[in-house]
């Protein structure tokens, strides 16, 4: 329904940021390294966040507007301008500031251990939201 997805879109909710709360404390430990990087997706959700993602936009629909999900915007797609396409657009960022730096802290202490560096730097969005 609608309404389920203008709940979770929004940036006042707050499971999202204790999420990713809770993912940047377990990278606090090295030895949760192995288990968190054969996470599937994790960096690429990670820099998702990072980034301000997940991304929505208001359209109208049926005489009011409506929230719908929208792919991320990319550094190349905006001419190299970052976060351009929001502004053109109308794209609204859903995570929170606070989500965000989690994110990039999350990423950061990932990023200590010898082994993760090279795969982490083979995910082009994180180096976008770097």
């Amino acid at each position: 329904s609608l309404d389920f997805v203008q709940t979770y879109n929004s940036s006042s909710w707050l499971g999202r940021e204790y999420a990713v709360e809770t993912i940047r404390s377990l990278t606090a430990a090295e030895e949760n390294d192995r288990y968190l990087m054969n996470a599937p997706g994790l960096l690429e959700m990670l820099a998702l966040i990072a980034r301000g993602g997940p991304f929505v936009k208001h359209v109208p629909c049926e005489n009011k507007l409506s929230v719908v999900p929208v792919a991320p915007p990319t550094f190349e797609a905006s001419g190299g301008i970052p976060g351009s396409r929001v502004a053109i657009d109308n794209t609204l960022c859903v995570a929170s500031d606070k989500a965000r730096l989690h994110a990039c802290i999350a990423i950061m202490n990932l990023s200590c251990g010898k082994s993760n560096k090279v795969e982490i730097t083979g995910v082009p969005e994180i180096l976008e939201g770097m």
